[in-house]
C-alpha cells in the first residue's frame, strides 16, 4: 500500500499518521508512537515542476484495489463523532494519492472505472456525515471539487469504452447528484436502455421538481432504496425545501387557512418539527404563538434570508 522508499523516508523523518501506528488513540506525542510499516498507506504529494514521479513509487491496479478496500474499512469502524474527523482526513488524502497513481499510469478505462466506483460512495456519504457532525476544518468546497473530479474521470472513462460496463447504482447516483442541472435530463436519455427502470426513478424526481410538486418529490426521495442515491440527493434537499415553502406561502395564504406542522413536516420529509420551525423562522416573520399550526396569511418574507447559505437543519432528513 506504500512504496518502500516512502516508508523509509517517513520513518526516518517521523512523518507517521496516527492510523499507521499500533495505538492511534493513545494520548502520546507523535515521536513516541510505534509505527507499523504494514499499515502505512502512500500519502498524496504534489509533484514539483522539475521533479518526475519515480516509476517504482507507482502502485499496480491490484495494489490500488487493496489500498481502497483497506481505507474503506475505517469508514465503518470509526463512526464515533470524535474519531471520524481523523479517519475522514486520512482516507481523503490517501484516496487522492490513489487517483494520482491512476492518472500517472494511465490505467485502462475499465480499471479506472472499477477503482472510482469504489471511491465515489465514500465522498457522497462523507459529505453527509461531515455536514451532519459539523466536522472540524471540513472544507465543503474542496470536498465537492474532489467528488466532481471523481465523477468526471469516471464518466470520461465510461464514455471511452465501446462495451459499457458500469454500476447502475452509480450511474443513477451520478444523475441524482446533478439533478439541478437541466442538461443532465437530456444526457440520461442516452442511457435509458442500460438503466431500464432506474431511468423512470430519475424522471419521476426530476419532473416533480419541474412542475413544482414538492410533496411528491420528497415522498419519492424518502423511498429511494439505495443509500448512495439518498446521499447523492442530499445537497439539493435544502434548496428544494426552500422552493416548496415559497410555493406553500403563496398557495395557502388565505385568511382562514392553517396548516398542521405535523402535516407540513411530513410533506417535506423533515426528521422533526423543530427543524421545520427553524426553516420557517429563517424565511418568514410568523406568529410565534401559533402552536402546532402554520398560518401564511400576511406573512412577511425576511429580507436578510439567503437561500444560497442555508443552515444544516434545512437538510435534516432521515437517510
Amino acid at each position: 500500500m506504500c512504496p518502500e522508499s516512502e516508508i523509509h523516508f517517513r520513518l526516518k523523518n517521523n512523518i507517521i499518521h496516527p492510523l499507521e501506528t499500533d495505538n492511534p488513540w493513545e494520548a502520546k506525542p507523535a515521536r513516541r508512537r510505534k509505527p507499523i510499516p504494514e499499515l502505512m498507506v502512500k500519502e498524496y504529494t504534489r509533484p514539483a515542476a522539475d521533479k518526475h514521479i519515480h516509476p517504482d513509487s507507482l502502485r499496480s491496479f491490484s495494489a490500488l484495489k487493496k489500498t481502497i478496500s483497506y481505507l474503506l474499512s475505517f469508514k465503518s469502524e470509526f463512526t464515533n463523532s470524535a474519531r471520524w474527523p481523523i479517519a475522514y482526513y486520512f482516507i481523503k488524502d490517501r484516496f487522492r494519492a490513489v487517483r494520482q497513481d491512476l492518472i500517472v499510469q494511465r490505467l485502462p478505462a475499465s480499471q479506472s472505472i472499477e477503482l472510482l466506483e469504489e471511491m465515489i460512495p465514500f465522498y457522497l456519504e462523507s459529505e453527509y456525515r461531515c455536514e451532519l457532525q459539523q466536522t472540524p476544518n471540513y472544507d465543503r468546497k474542496l470536498h465537492k471539487t474532489e467528488l466532481e473530479e471523481c465523477f468526471s474521470r469516471w464518466k470520461s472513462a465510461l464514455d471511452s469504452l465501446e462495451e459499457k460496463k458500469f454500476s447502475r447504482d452509480m450511474m443513477l447516483a451520478y444523475f441524482l447528484h446533478h439533478i439541478d442541472d437541466s442538461s443532465f435530463r437530456y444526457e440520461i436519455l442516452k442511457w435509458e436502455t442500460a438503466l431500464s427502470d432506474l431511468t423512470s426513478t430519475f424522471n419521476d424526481l426530476y419532473f416533480s421538481i419541474c412542475i413544482g410538486n414538492y410533496v411528491r418529490f420528497f415522498r419519492l426521495a424518502r423511498s429511494l432504496q439505495e443509500s448512495i442515491w439518498r446521499y447523492a440527493l442530499f445537497p439539493h434537499i435544502g434548496m428544494y425545501r426552500c422552493h416548496a415553502l415559497k410555493a406553500f406561502s403563496a398557495a395557502f395564504c388565505g385568511k382562514s387557512i392553517t396548516l398542521p406542522t405535523s402535516e407540513l413536516s411530513e410533506w417535506l420529509a423533515f426528521s422533526n418539527e423543530d427543524s421545520l420551525w427553524d426553516c420557517l423562522n429563517d424565511m418568514f416573520e410568523l406568529d410565534p404563538n401559533s402552536g402546532s399550526t402554520v398560518k401564511f396569511y400576511k406573512c412577511v418574507h425576511r429580507v436578510n434570508f439567503n437561500e444560497n447559505h442555508l443552515k444544516l437543519y434545512w437538510f435534516s432528513i432521515s437517510l
